[in-house]
């Protein structure tokens, strides 16, 4: 009994991943024809696969299957739509407009991304995941 005790904080969260990993409800879209499958997905602020602001939202493709190949599967083992790099497939990242000029509080543009506010007066730093407003 001690010993179950003792591993179950690891077994949960071992659970707990494979649960999260498995049920996903990221909103996405697949589109096919006789050669290729291609699961897209789409953007959401609340419920996306990609909500970081390093990378444009609209172009994350999930999975590319082409001749019985398997192309862009996720980065990491893990998954975090908040974290800039926990995102697959070929994507783009936009200079920020406005950023040099907005004071703190105030907001800048990322094309592909939305509004989002300037938290301070550091330098942008495309690693940040600033507020989205």
């Amino acid at each position: 009994m001690r010993l179950l005790q003792s591993y179950f904080p690891l077994l949960s969260l071992v659970f707990l991943t494979i649960f999260a990993l498995v049920h996903n409800d990221f909103p996405t879209s697949v589109i096919q024809n006789e050669h290729l499958e291609v699961k897209l997905y789409l953007p959401d602020a609340e419920k996306g696969y990609y909500r970081a602001t390093r990378f444009d939202w609209a172009g994350v493709i999930g999975s590319l299957k082409y001749q019985g190949h398997q192309y862009f599967d996720p980065w990491l083992e893990y998954h975090d739509p908040t974290v800039h790099e926990s995102i697959s497939g070929p994507v783009e990242a936009f200079a920020p407009i406005g950023f040099e000029d907005a004071r703190p509080g105030e907001d800048f543009l990322t094309i592909g991304v939305g509004v989002l506010q300037k938290p301070n007066d550091e330098p942008y730093q495309f690693a940040t995941t600033y507020k989205n407003l």
